[in-house]
Order: structure tokens, then sequence, then C-alpha cells
């Protein structure tokens, strides 16, 4: 096995590993605030060391300042999350309610 092909292996074991982490996160309770914690940090150390592009509705799922999950569809809605519309900037802002953290995108 080449380096290339050893590489698009592990690149692609990482995206299971990540869609796997993903998955788990969904289905723990909202009282184990410390897990989905840890479970957030695993998910930034596997797309950061492996380089995977996440989408939009993935990167709206975490903070990366403070780590905190935030369901969309959970029981509760956002409830770590403020999404306001900019009419300044033309983007919508998404701000977490722990940290203040914001993340924008365009409209």
């Amino acid at each position: 096995m080449n380096k290339k092909q050893r590489k698009l292996r592990q690149k692609k074991l990482a995206n299971q590993a990540f869609n796997d982490f993903l998955t788990i996160l969904y289905s723990l309770d909202n009282d184990n605030k410390e897990i989905e914690k840890l479970y957030v940090k695993e998910l930034i150390k596997i797309q950061t060391s492996f380089n995977i592009k996440i989408n939009r509705e993935v990167k709206l799922l975490f903070c990366k300042k403070c780590y905190t999950f935030h369901p969309i569809h959970s029981k509760n809605g956002n409830r770590n999350q403020i999404i306001r519309i900019n009419s300044k900037t033309k983007t919508k802002d998404y701000i977490c309610k722990n940290c203040g953290d914001k993340k924008r995108f365009k409209i």
C-alpha cells in the first residue's frame, strides 16, 4: 500500500468516526453536558487532524469556543443558541448563550 492509498483510507475511517460521534451525540440525554463536551472535543480533534470539510449544518451543531452542543432537532429547540438576522451586514448570526461566540453566514 503506497502513501496516497494509506491517506485515503485514513480519511475514510476519520469520516466514518466523525459520523459515528455525531449519531452518539444525538442519542445522548440533555443532562449529560460534560459528556457532550467531551464528544464535541473529539469531533473537533478528528476534523482538524484529518482536514475533514464539513457543511454548514454540521458547523452549527457545536460551538468551537466553549464546546457546547446545539442540537437542531431536539425537544427544547436551540437551547444554547440565539439566531438573529443582521440587516446591515446581510448575515445570519448564530450566538452561543454560554460564551457569546458568534458565527456569521451570508443569507
